[in-house]
């Protein structure tokens, strides 16, 4: 007989979405911002692409937006946990005569 699964070990048999820093390079400021120092981002994960401005050194950015992608990991991986999806629709209701009738 197999030995059961504990909640934890269910998890792990599903994919974990995961979201990487890609690059990290300097670009131009913002057109408000002050002309230095200026990296953009890329993370990817899931399908997506992510792209952010951050100022600082390259070291600075980068741990940025390594953390970014991790609190990206950690959102999703609680989504898929509790089995929870949003939708913007709201669901049709059917008529009290209709479930009555039933």
């Amino acid at each position: 007989m197999p030995p059961a699964q504990s909640p934890t070990d269910a998890l792990d048999d599903h994919p974990r979405p995961t979201y990487c820093v890609v690059s990290v390079h300097r670009t131009a400021a913002p057109p408000l911002g002050k002309p230095d120092d200026w990296f953009r981002y890329t993370i990817t994960g899931c399908n997506s692409r992510i792209t952010g401005l951050h100022r600082g050194t390259l070291a600075e950015v980068t741990e940025y937006a390594e953390e970014c992608a991790e609190a990206f990991n950690i959102r999703c991986l609680a989504k898929s946990a509790s089995g929870l999806t949003w939708s913007s629709r709201k669901k049709k209701q059917l008529p009290l005569s209709e479930l009555i009738g039933r």
